[in-house]
């Protein structure tokens, strides 16, 4: 069983969508060692965010609620293939979410829904119209920003300048 602060088991998890899925499963027991209904929130539905409820649909949980706040307006999609939008391919071709996904898994996806605090003293997250929902099981999933290395001018923007030809 998965305790709070147990960074080493926590590190695991966070390696694989899958071993996350795991964990979750795994951590609900009570004190009194029956299970109880829990309530999982995923902030974020990227890639990552969408196989870790992919893994979680296919475990048949049924003692939990899953709510998942996208910022985006548009439910998780292949960024990595995202310039082939402008050669033609459609949102709907680059999309990770099968057709019926969320209505068949029962879980509750929140569009344009921006995080904007936790409050983990109290298991609480809220969102940016102001609504707390409580959590069991916190899953950030926000993704990341690249790395760009500190070259003059590089914060001015992208500008390029025409080379001079002798």
């Amino acid at each position: 069983m998965v305790r709070r602060g147990n960074l080493a088991a926590t590190s695991r998890a966070l390696a694989s969508p899958w071993r996350l899925a795991w964990v979750l499963l795994t951590a609900t027991s009570s004190d009194h060692g029956c299970v109880q209904f829990m309530k999982i929130v995923v902030v974020g539905h990227g890639m990552v965010g969408h196989c870790m409820l992919q893994a979680l649909a296919q475990s048949a949980l049924e003692q939990a609620q899953v709510t998942v706040l996208c910022e985006e307006p548009r439910a998780a999609y292949d960024r990595v293939h995202l310039s082939d939008y402008f050669c033609g391919k459609s949102a709907a071709e680059l999309s990770l979410v099968e057709p019926g996904f969320f209505e068949r898994s029962g879980f509750d996806l929140r569009l344009k829904t921006k995080a904007v605090a936790v409050e983990r003293r109290s298991n609480r997250v809220t969102t940016a119209d102001g609504e707390a929902l409580h959590y069991d099981k916190l899953v950030l999933a926000t993704g990341s920003y690249p790395f760009v290395p500190p070259i003059p001018g590089a914060a001015r923007g992208r500008r390029r300048r025409a080379a001079r030809r002798p």
